[in-house]
């Protein structure tokens, strides 16, 4: 007995194998997930879209896997360039000029501190003052006018008024009768000077001076002004020229009519 079409159509489609599963691979899910993109695999089974799926999802774990979360990718920062010999010289050639300019303010600066030497201390104005003095013959009335800068203002004007005084009364002693830096009337024979003592602005010279056995003690006292020093005193054994001075300048005042 012959079976009709449609029973035998059923019958050969219970007894033919079923198809074989597709693989669930990760190279297979690249091509599903290209073709669901396109629209080429409407209608296909679930079973296959979960195995594509699950491929896609498998290599985006697998990619989030090799860098870690949070982290950004390292920056690979260039290499320096090798410097050109053109640079190289370039550069040493800036340094000698550095250097060269360097020098040259060097000397510029020793030059200005040469041309204006320093000042000289206490002890050597003194020891000048007096070297003069007996190289003239220790005439007081010469070395001051020569010197007169090297005396303080206030015993400068004591001393001009003391000479006017004696140049307006020739006949009679009004002022001063000895010399004030040897403090004697007689021509003494050497001197010798002392260093100084500093207390501030103000220094102290003392002066030995000898007439062949004899000694005599002058201390001089100096001020500095404007960076140099000036004599403001002279000390003796019996008092100092600057009360000598306003001493007599009072004697004379009282001896007008």
């Amino acid at each position: 007995m012959y079976e009709d079409g449609p029973a035998l159509r059923k019958r050969s489609i219970a007894l033919a194998p079923p198809p074989d599963p597709l693989p669930c691979r990760p190279e297979s899910a690249a091509a599903w997930e290209a073709g669901l993109r396109r629209g080429a695999l409407v209608g296909a089974s679930r079973r296959k879209v979960s195995c594509g799926v699950a491929a896609i999802s498998h290599r985006r774990q697998e990619a989030t896997s090799r860098e870690p979360s949070g982290t950004p990718p390292p920056i690979s920062l260039p290499l320096p360039l090798p410097m050109s010999s053109a640079t190289s010289r370039g550069s040493n050639r800036t340094r000698r000029i550095a250097a060269g300019l360097l020098l040259v303010a060097a000397a510029v600066t020793q030059g200005c501190a040469a041309a204006k030497p320093a000042p000289p201390d206490a002890g050597a104005v003194v020891n000048a003052l007096y070297r003069d003095h007996f190289a003239d013959q220790q005439n007081w009335e010469r070395t001051y006018q020569r010197r007169r800068a090297r005396f303080a203002p206030g015993l400068r004007a004591l001393l001009d008024a003391d000479a006017r005084a004696a140049a307006a009364n020739a006949d009679e002693v009004v002022g001063l009768d000895f010399d004030p830096l040897t403090d004697a009337q007689e021509e003494m024979t050497s001197f010798q000077v002392a260093p100084a003592t500093l207390q501030g602005e103000n220094a102290t010279v003392g002066v030995v001076l000898l007439l062949d056995t004899a000694r005599t003690n002058v201390r001089v006292q100096l001020a500095r002004s404007n960076g140099e020093w000036q004599v403001a005193n002279l000390q003796y054994s019996h008092g100092d020229l600057v009360s000598l001075l306003h001493r007599l300048a009072a004697d004379r005042r009282r001896a007008k009519p």
